[in-house]
């Protein structure tokens, strides 16, 4: 059911900006989101998440709160705990009838902001942005669409092609995201596992103007194992089929050796074949052990039930 404006008028927007060493950007953030959120109907607050940086960033936010106390807060962690954990930080404090999710390299246009409240004034509980055109290069391009299938393939939810966390949620799906309890996160996973209306908008990914992307290759493939294993069980079923189907070929393959040897009477050669064949199953026992090892760290990782992240500091928010 769309809401009256006149209701809307009395909500308010939370956008959460999760910041790593973005001194050249803290000051923009906040200039371009002040000039979306106050063209709407909408009360706002923006959030900056200091993910433990090591420049100047925080003294930054802290000028720019000291500026407009009224709209903006700062959360400060007590070190770098990964953007997932940095986000969720954000939504802790957030305080809206809807929270913004959006990074502070700008590559993501503010401006959709308007368009993701214009959705959710129309009902919808989750506006997503999904990314149609990106600037990557090819092979980080072809790492993220080979992630989404495999994804979408071995987990009970689906997440759609280039889907991102930039985007908008209702504080009753935030309010059921905040309940799991888990410690490695995927907001992405998260949102789409909680369901309500949701809808995506594409849009053209942006070249970052300021600073470096703090965000490298091997950061992603971090990233994406964290999303695959913390939604997926089917994968260990397909590794034990994968296992079984090893077996069964290789009691094919010794029954064709058998045949060979008793009407040839003679020994099939090839040395080279046999390392090859053991190097291919070796490879595959490891793999399936390095997936065994990766589900065996994260149960490790919950049962320890650490802080999920720790608060150093915040402004304009009570801790």
């Amino acid at each position: 059911m769309q809401k009256s404006v006149k209701d809307m008028a009395k909500s308010k927007v939370s956008t959460i900006v999760p910041c790593y060493n973005e001194q050249e950007n803290v000051d923009t953030v906040y200039t371009e989101l002040t000039a979306v959120l106050s063209d709407t109907d909408c009360d706002y607050e923006i959030i900056y998440v200091d993910n433990g940086a090591i420049d100047n960033q925080l003294e930054l936010m802290k000028d720019v709160y000291n500026k407009d106390p009224e709209h903006v807060r700062v959360v400060s962690l007590s070190r770098n705990f990964g953007y997932q954990m940095s986000m969720s930080a954000g939504l802790e404090f957030a305080t809206g009838d809807a929270i913004v999710l959006i990074d502070a390299d700008l590559q993501d246009p503010p401006q959709m902001i308007q368009d993701f409240i214009a959705k959710w004034q129309e009902g919808y509980d989750v506006v997503y942005g999904v990314r149609k055109k990106r600037k990557a290069p090819l092979l980080l391009r072809m790492f993220y669409r080979l992630f989404y299938k495999i994804f979408n393939k071995t987990s009970d939810i689906k997440v759609p092609l280039n889907a991102s966390e930039f985007g908008l949620m209702s504080k009753e799906v935030v309010d059921q995201i905040k309940k799991m309890p888990e410690s490695i996160r995927f907001i992405r996973g998260m949102r789409a596992w909680v369901g309500f209306n949701q809808i995506g908008i594409s849009y053209i990914r942006k070249e970052r103007k300021r600073g470096k992307t703090k965000f490298r290759f091997f950061d992603c493939v971090a990233l994406g194992m964290d999303g695959i294993l913390s939604f997926s069980t089917r994968i260990l079923t397909f590794t034990s089929i994968f296992g079984l189907l090893t077996v069964v070929t290789s009691v094919l393959v010794l029954i064709y050796i058998l045949v060979w040897k008793f009407s040839s009477g003679e020994t099939i050669p090839g040395y080279a074949a046999i390392m090859v064949s053991i190097t291919f199953f070796s490879g595959i026992i490891v793999f399936m052990l390095g997936i065994a090892g990766a589900f065996i760290e994260r149960i490790f990782l919950e049962v320890k039930s650490r802080p999920k992240f720790l608060v150093k500091e915040t402004y304009g928010l009570t801790p």
